[in-house]
């Protein structure tokens, strides 16, 4: 068996393969179509004859020369494993998992910016915008919290506040929310459905505005709603999808 000094020296100096092996590595990955791969098996290649050499030189006492010629000849014919292996990297296989690997990372970049900065919006409008900042607190006649969930498919709407101002305006501020991931987008201030009175009587002219961002909030305005009215009902009847929601406003109060 060889000295602990001659075993050293053999392993340092197998770092670097041959010229045998590398031709005989060569003819091999030569025969492989996907490129991708030809690396990776080069080096599996190189590892395996390194350790059947090592083995051949400390078990038989084969000297380097010896276990190398050895060793490439348990390897078999060099075209045939290349044919072999072609076969397991199938090129056509290969090429259609390389380049989808590819189209992933770039669809999870193009994601990622897309969604960073509406997360960040999102999370602007959750801490520092409220539509109900903009509306004087000495001009509210009447305040009411329904807290209203509404569910439309995938979309969540919570109606958090109905304020009516000294001149007749009627407030309507709600919070939106899309549980799918397509839903980068707040929804427009109008976006609530058709505003009536315990009447029936329809509300079309106002104004409003709307964050944008996964979580949004938002304000519909209704001009000159009356006083005397007791509910606004909420109706949305579009595609198939409904829903009607009836919100008590309370009593007038400070309406001098």
């Amino acid at each position: 068996m060889p000295s602990p000094e001659t075993r050293e020296f053999s392993v340092e100096a197998r770092q670097v393969p041959s010229p045998a092996v590398k031709e005989f590595i060569h003819k091999v990955v030569n025969r492989v179509h996907f490129f991708p791969d030809r690396h990776d098996i080069e080096l599996e290649l190189a590892a395996h004859i390194e350790d059947s050499m090592l083995f051949l030189q400390e078990e038989g006492g084969l000297s380097q020369e010896e276990a190398e010629k050895a060793a490439l000849e348990r390897m078999g014919d060099a075209v045939e494993i290349g044919i072999a292996l072609n076969r397991q990297h199938n090129p056509v296989l290969g090429y259609i998992w390389y380049f989808s690997r590819i189209i992933a990372v770039l669809l999870c970049i193009i994601v990622i910016f897309q969604s960073v900065p509406m997360l960040l919006v999102s999370g602007w409008t959750i801490l520092f915008d409220h539509p109900i900042r903009d509306i004087p607190k000495e001009s509210i006649v009447r305040h009411v919290k329904p807290n209203e969930l509404i569910k439309l498919d995938s979309r969540r709407i919570r109606i958090t506040d109905v304020i009516q101002t000294e001149d007749g305006d009627l407030h309507v501020l709600y919070s939106s929310y899309n549980l799918s991931f397509s839903g980068l987008h707040g929804w427009s201030s109008s976006g609530l459905g058709i505003f009536k009175d315990e009447d029936g009587e329809t509300y079309f002219n106002g104004g409003g505005r709307s964050s944008a961002g996964i979580y949004s909030r938002a304000r519909r305005s209704l001009d000159n709603f009356p006083f005397e009215k007791e509910k606004l009902i909420i109706e949305w009847d579009y595609a198939g999808r409904y829903y009607k929601v009836e919100i008590p406003l309370g009593e007038v109060v400070n309406n001098g």
